[in-house]
């Protein structure tokens, strides 16, 4: 499982964040994983592609990989309460995991995407859809560099039932070709967006998800 905190007003700062976590983290070896991202100049560069449709776009994202998870949900909650986050409980999987060490932030960006399903898609063909049937085609038609699908289980307002994280090199943060795989190459860029988007229509409200880039550190 992973728990997401979303924060939509003024985001904290990385030491603000950090802080919250030192006495969390100290000889605790339950939590294999802490990363924080917000909006920074390097991540502003992919603004274009912000979908904002009902004033529901992060501010920040706090996610963390818990080893045990009865020991550590409610702590998990309370910093992310703390720093004035909601949270989110997943039911996550990795497609394409993307490495990062500890204190090191990725160069490139973050795209989070919280999505609502369609309207009576059930959970079982809400996971066939995207778990099973969406994945492949998400990584073959863009630049992922790495893939993160969250079922969220446990929801708080606004409502989510699902969080995507993908990870982009620098150069799809302001160029389609780039962002769609097919630079060079206007035939296999049509093809490339025409099959995300038709495969994200089968279960993705696309009218009323939104989406942002972000700057992502690694902090545990």
């Amino acid at each position: 499982r992973r728990i997401i905190g979303l924060v939509f007003a003024e985001p904290p700062s990385l030491t603000q964040v950090q802080q919250a976590l030192l006495a969390y983290s100290e000889n605790n070896d339950a939590v294999t994983s802490a990363r924080f991202a917000r909006v920074t100049p390097e991540s502003e560069r992919a603004a274009r592609w912000t979908r904002d449709p009902n004033d529901s776009v992060p501010t920040a994202r706090l996610a963390f990989d818990l080893s045990d998870e009865a020991v550590e949900l409610e702590r998990s909650k309370a910093i992310i309460h703390e720093l004035a986050g909601n949270a989110y409980i997943c039911l996550s999987r990795t497609p394409k995991a993307l490495p990062l060490a500890i204190g090191e932030t990725f160069h490139g960006t973050l795209q989070l995407c919280c999505f609502t399903r369609l309207k009576d898609l059930s959970d079982e063909q809400l996971q066939r859809r995207w778990f099973d049937d969406h994945t492949d085609i998400a990584l073959e038609t863009q630049s992922t560099l790495g893939y993160y699908q969250n079922r969220v289980i446990e929801s708080s307002a606004p409502p989510f039932d699902g969080i995507v994280e993908e990870y982009f090199p620098p150069e799809a943060s302001d160029s389609t070709e780039h962002f769609f795989a097919a630079v060079g190459d206007p035939h296999r860029l049509k093809q490339h967006i025409d099959r995300l988007t038709n495969s994200s229509q089968r279960f993705i409200d696309l009218s009323v998800s939104p989406v942002i880039h972000l700057t992502d550190t690694r902090l545990i």
